[in-house]
C-alpha cells in the first residue's frame, strides 16, 4: 500500500511539472518570435540568452521560473473590445482565452521594453520582468488600467450579448 501511494504522489508531482513545462514552452516560443528583429532569428536568440543570464544574476534563482512567474503575473484577466457610440470609442470588457492571455502578456512586455528608436534594450527588458514579479512596473500598470476601464464600461456589455 505504501508503494502505491508513493507512486500516486510522484505522478501528481510530474503532472504539475508537465503543466508548467507546457506553459513555459508556450511563453518562450511567443516571446522569442516577438523578439525577432528585421527577420534575424540570431538577434532574438542572443537577446533571449542574455535576458536569461541577467535574470539569473539579478534574482539568483532559476531564470525559467522567474520568466514564467513574470509572464503569469503580467497576463490580463479581461480583454477590451472596441465599441463606437456617437463619436466616442469605448473599451467593453470581454472574457479572454488562454492563448490571447499569453499573446497580450508577451506583446505588452516587449513593447514596454523598446526604446524610442524601436530597439529592445536588455536592461529595461530584465527590469520589466523583475518588476512584474513583485507586482509593480509598467506592465502591471497597463493591466490595472485595462481592468479599470473594463469595470467602468461593463454596462455596455449588453451590445455584445
Amino acid at each position: 500500500m505504501k508503494q502505491r501511494s508513493d507512486f500516486v504522489r510522484r505522478t501528481r508531482f510530474y503532472k504539475k511539472v508537465d503543466i508548467y513545462l507546457k506553459l513555459w514552452y508556450r511563453y518562450h516560443r511567443l516571446f522569442f518570435h516577438r523578439l525577432i528583429c528585421r527577420g534575424k532569428k540570431i538577434i532574438a536568440f542572443n537577446t533571449f540568452i542574455n535576458v536569461k543570464y541577467r535574470l539569473k544574476l539579478s534574482e539568483e534563482t532559476n531564470p525559467y521560473l522567474t520568466f514564467l512567474a513574470a509572464m503569469i503575473k503580467a497576463s490580463p484577466t479581461i480583454f477590451l473590445l472596441p465599441l463606437k457610440t456617437g463619436r466616442f470609442l469605448h473599451g467593453v470588457p470581454a472574457p479572454i482565452t488562454s492563448k490571447k492571455k499569453l499573446t497580450l502578456a508577451v506583446s505588452w512586455v516587449v513593447t514596454m521594453s523598446k526604446n524610442k528608436s524601436r530597439t529592445i534594450s536588455l536592461k529595461s527588458l530584465v527590469n520589466i520582468l523583475i518588476f512584474s514579479i513583485y507586482g509593480y512596473g509598467p506592465v502591471i500598470e497597463k493591466k490595472k488600467n485595462t481592468y479599470a476601464i473594463g469595470s467602468k464600461n461593463r454596462h455596455l456589455r449588453r451590445f455584445f450579448d
